[in-house]
């Protein structure tokens, strides 16, 4: 997931500067858990295969491999209406 636009010029509450251009792992964050828990269903197993075939690196992977993982974290977002992050991503 790539950031493309962030509100840090707008909100005080915005903490991190320079995130336009970064990438952010799917699984891993707040906001990519949200997304993917969302996003269509073709579109979701088109980012899994991806994810699945090694793009992003070995974590990523082994976690889109991991089928009752990913489907816990689409119920929880998907029930509370966000994503979180519990310190899963730290970089």
């Amino acid at each position: 997931m790539i950031i493309r636009e962030t509100t840090h010029r707008f909100s005080q509450l915005s903490f991190h500067r320079a995130m336009v251009g970064r990438r952010l792992p799917m699984l891993l964050t707040a906001a990519g858990r949200a997304y993917f828990a969302m996003c269509p269903d073709e579109e979701r197993e088109d980012i899994l295969e991806l994810l699945r075939s090694g793009s992003g690196g070995e974590e990523p992977q082994a976690l889109a491999r991991n089928d009752s993982l990913v489907r816990s974290l689409i119920r929880r977002a998907r029930e509370d209406g966000f994503g979180t992050n519990y310190g899963d991503w730290t970089a």
